[in-house]
């Protein structure tokens, strides 16, 4: 049994919705507060909009960790066919999340696990991880079978 089990973690996928936009704010707001780039320049303000509309067109899909009935994890993808390789169905991370009073029972590990079989599931190919440097989940993402492909360098270009 692993920690997850042994603390009661279940995860699921969830729709798209504004109860569960409500929901999710406290734990978006730590995750930013935790480990955003240039806060001071590139303030937290999701377009939830986008997401509604990627969720109808069945592009986002979001995976919750619950204990109990309260959220303490997330991970949302964005899934559709590669621009370079369109015949390709990719599956690219776009958030991932796991309350930091709560880690270390391996529930980013069950929430990806989970994700994975779904996403297979919906005949996609290729699941894409990013993490911050800061942050790294690479080792989480090693023990999943996942391997380092590439760097993203960002460059601040704004006023």
């Amino acid at each position: 049994m692993d920690g997850s089990t042994r603390i009661g973690i279940a995860c699921q996928q969830e729709q798209f919705s504004r109860e569960l936009v409500m929901e999710c704010t406290p734990l978006l707001h730590a995750h930013y507060n935790e480990i955003a780039w240039l806060k001071e320049k590139i303030p937290l303000d999701p377009d939830y909009e986008r997401y509604e509309a990627g969720a109808k067109a069945g592009v986002i899909r979001i995976f919750t960790a619950r204990r109990d009935a309260d959220l303490v994890g997330y991970a949302i993808f964005i899934v559709q066919p590669h621009l370079h390789y369109r015949q390709t169905m990719w599956a690219m991370n776009d958030i991932l999340y796991v309350m930091a009073g709560i880690r270390g029972y391996a529930i980013g590990a069950k929430l990806l696990r989970f994700a994975e079989e779904k996403l297979r599931g919906d005949g996609v190919h290729v699941i894409g991880l990013h993490s911050k440097d800061a942050h790294n989940i690479g080792p989480l993402a090693a023990r999943l079978g996942f391997e380092r492909v590439e760097t993203n360098w960002l460059k601040w270009i704004g006023g």
